[in-house]
């Protein structure tokens, strides 16, 4: 805060109507909050006056949901609704429900342990993989990278012997810590797909799926 990044912005958009044969309409400007919105729109007006109006000033979902109401039919959303975080729970608690008791993601015993735990998370990770364009495929990808470079990883590696293992040997219980905590990511994956196919049949749709839909 408070660095320039708006002053910047306003100037440059300024700069470009003032000094090119651009028009304010063919200019698009996007930041994460209204309150963004409101400063760049307020900045721009000191540079250029009411044609600051002209010029489209969105967060990222409101641009993105401005395309999707101009074009319903591309997107199916004409007669969808926003899911509720209630309703997104609900769903994701169904879906652990219907799991096999020897998914990882079926963890019982201790009020901090208990079947749900990992709703919140598992909803993290849908947001995190829409926001950031992530598939299934690409993370899979990573899990398998990532478990075969570890192996060569020193710490991994006994540094000194003693009675039960030599320096050198491979911590074969670490390596084992990390696989499982792989093997419950790959099981949240897992559920993402379920998790959307829910969404549509119920014609739901998350801010997420306004920016994941509009790149698509």
């Amino acid at each position: 805060p408070g660095t320039g990044k708006t002053q910047i912005l306003a100037s440059r958009i300024g700069r470009i109507l003032q000094h090119t044969d651009a028009q304010p309409e063919s200019i698009l400007c996007l930041t994460f909050t209204k309150a963004g919105v409101v400063a760049m729109r307020q900045r721009l007006q000191q540079f250029i006056g009411a044609s600051a109006h002209r010029v489209g000033i969105y967060t990222f979902h409101g641009f993105c949901n401005l395309v999707i109401q101009e074009n319903p039919d591309r997107f199916g959303f004409r007669e969808a609704e926003p899911i509720s975080e209630l309703d997104a729970r609900i769903q994701v608690e169904r879906l652990l429900d219907a799991l096999p008791k020897g998914n990882p993601l079926r963890r019982r015993g201790g009020s901090f342990r208990s079947t749900y735990f990992e709703v919140p998370r598992l909803l993290k990770l849908y947001n995190l993989m829409n926001t950031e364009g992530l598939s299934e495929e690409s993370i899979e990808a990573a899990i398998a990278e990532h478990l075969e470079t570890q192996k060569q990883h020193p710490d991994f590696y006994y540094k000194r012997g003693s009675k039960n293992y030599k320096k050198g040997d491979f911590k074969e219980k670490d390596y084992q810590k990390l696989v499982d905590h792989m093997e419950t990511l790959r099981a949240a994956l897992a559920t993402r797909s379920p998790y959307n196919s829910i969404k549509k049949e119920n014609g739901w749709y998350d801010f997420d799926d306004m920016i994941h839909d509009t790149l698509e």
